[in-house]
């Protein structure tokens, strides 16, 4: 009964599909913040933990209103829409939950007033976004939104959680990366989805310029993208810096060579699918290990548990497959022990 209710749930929520990217991206922002303010452990542990009571409700929220408003697009794609079958009173009363369950941070936030002005941006960023009598994503400004609610507003609240100031000349920096990113990630999302798109009559602006430029738009973006990333690590601390270069080295072992044959598919279908995976997993362990040359040892830990959860499946596979092999050889070696000393015994005998 509880399997199936969170199953239903995970559909309706599509939390698959961005629960633990989406908080591991923007843990980075938490952490990096936490790295450059001095704080530790506590801090640093108690505003990711606090993170989630926005995360939560916020995107849920985001993708139920979409989903509402994509059921006849959905089945003209023939795709499956699981908000299909909620009345709308059901609707209406999961939204008004998931808008009260956002509140409870203001319970444990400082800047009140600046969390809910950017929860009211977003919750509104969703409406025109998805909502009919506006659907903006089908508008080519609709990418410039898109980013504004799934990483420039998500960024924006990890300041709130930290207790800094969010609107430092500093940071303008960071939201400039936040905003390429976003631009990259919905024209690659439009890039996969321009066959559905077509079927439903849904003009996003990759539908209207074609794949080919759309790929291009999309190059371009993710270039100046990693450019400004690499350049925007450079300007922050020295411990940083090499903890940056650490982490690509973790990448490189683990993603190109212990993972080989699955980056190599990734990156024959979708070469930004590996800029994500960067982002989500491997920037954490650069921030820890700058934690660690400012002699805060134990985030070796932390290194530990992100590459764990990153490369579980891979290290499940090879440890099955090395007790296995052990299994294999061990039975073998004791059925030919068993007949060696059945031998004999049968020579003793005569």
């Amino acid at each position: 009964m509880l399997k199936k209710f969170i199953l239903n749930i995970n559909q309706i929520f599509r939390t698959k599909d961005w629960l633990l990217t989406k908080y591991f991206f923007n843990l980075n922002i938490i952490w990096g913040i936490s790295l450059l303010n001095g704080y530790y452990t506590g801090d640093l542990l108690l505003s990711s933990v606090e993170y989630l009571m926005y995360m939560l409700p916020m995107g849920a929220l985001g993708y139920f209103i979409n989903e509402i408003y994509d059921i006849e697009i959905d089945s003209l794609a023939n795709k499956k829409n699981h908000t299909k079958n909620l009345s709308s009173l059901i609707k209406v009363i999961i939204i008004i939950f998931l808008l009260l369950l956002s509140l409870l941070p203001i319970l444990v936030i400082n800047d009140i007033w600046m969390y809910l002005l950017l929860l009211l941006i977003q919750t509104l960023s969703f409406l025109i976004y998805s909502a009919t009598l506006f659907r903006l994503k089908t508008k080519s400004f609709g990418v410039f939104l898109d980013a504004l609610f799934s990483f420039i507003i998500p960024g924006a609240m990890c300041f709130v959680f930290t207790n800094t100031n969010i609107m430092s000349y500093s940071n303008i920096p960071i939201f400039v990366l936040l905003l390429l990113i976003g631009i990259r990630s919905i024209i690659n999302h439009q890039i996969q989805d321009i066959e559905n798109d077509k079927k439903s009559n849904i003009s996003t602006l990759v539908v209207k310029i074609g794949i080919k430029k759309g790929l291009l738009i999309r190059n371009i973006f993710t270039f100046v993208e990693i450019l400004f990333f690499i350049i925007l690590i450079h300007l922050l601390s020295n411990n940083l810096i090499i903890g940056f270069y650490f982490s690509i080295v973790l990448f490189f072992i683990f993603e190109v060579i212990i993972n080989r044959k699955s980056t190599i598919e990734q990156f024959n279908k979708n070469y930004t699918v590996l800029i994500n995976d960067y982002y989500n997993y491997y920037i954490l362990t650069a921030i820890s290990f700058a934690y660690i040359l400012d002699e805060n040892y134990y985030f070796i830990f932390y290194i530990a548990i992100y590459l764990l959860i990153r490369n579980f499946n891979a290290i499940y596979f090879n440890l099955k497959t090395i007790v296995q092999i052990s299994y294999r050889w061990l039975y073998f070696k004791s059925i030919g022990g068993a007949k060696r000393l059945k031998n004999g015994v049968r020579k003793l005998n005569k």
